[in-house]
């Protein structure tokens, strides 16, 4: 393991608190994240020790892949919880490291942080796309219903109402 690893290796468990309290305010929540947060900390430690960001996306993938429904059937960003898991990183190596260690880190977090947030917003584009295809053939089936519905009304309409004679006119 490179001595950036062995650094970052030993804020960790602080690092995961840190970043868990930020995501969930209550204890049970809390616990069930934190296993989350400490794999994509492992995730991000492996990515940077070996140079390729893309050892992130793995772990992203699930992620995506697990998100609930959401309001009316939308899935829920999760480039928001990208951002606090940078933000409480940041925040966590200025208040633990020295300065010039602190840059180091940064400098060396933020390429796989960055595509990171690349790749969620490709992926979340994606799904907006599929979502909205999808409405758009919902929306289509309904107006196909309706234009059903429209034709088999006029034909009734037609076939059953019968013109009406002079005669039964003038006595009204």
């Amino acid at each position: 393991m490179s001595e950036f690893a062995d650094k970052l290796g030993a804020l960790l468990p602080r690092l995961i608190d840190v970043t868990s309290y930020r995501l969930a305010r209550g204890e049970r929540l809390r616990a069930d994240i934190a296993e989350q947060v400490a794999r994509f900390y492992d995730h991000l430690l492996y990515a940077v020790d070996i140079g390729s960001p893309q050892w992130l996306e793995r772990c992203l993938d699930e992620w995506v892949s697990a998100g609930s429904g959401g309001i009316m059937g939308e899935r829920p960003t999760i480039l928001p919880v990208l951002d606090v898991i940078k933000a409480a990183t940041w925040d966590t190596l200025r208040d633990s490291t020295p300065a010039q260690e602190t840059l180091e880190l940064i400098v060396a977090l933020e390429p796989a942080f960055r595509h990171a947030w690349m790749y969620l917003s490709g992926l979340e584009a994606e799904n907006l796309m599929a979502q909205a295809s999808a409405r758009l053939a919902q929306a289509e089936e309904h107006m196909r219903q309706l234009d059903k519905s429209k034709s088999t009304l006029f034909r009734w309409r037609r076939t059953s109402s019968r013109p009406r004679s002079r005669s039964s006119k003038a006595t009204r």
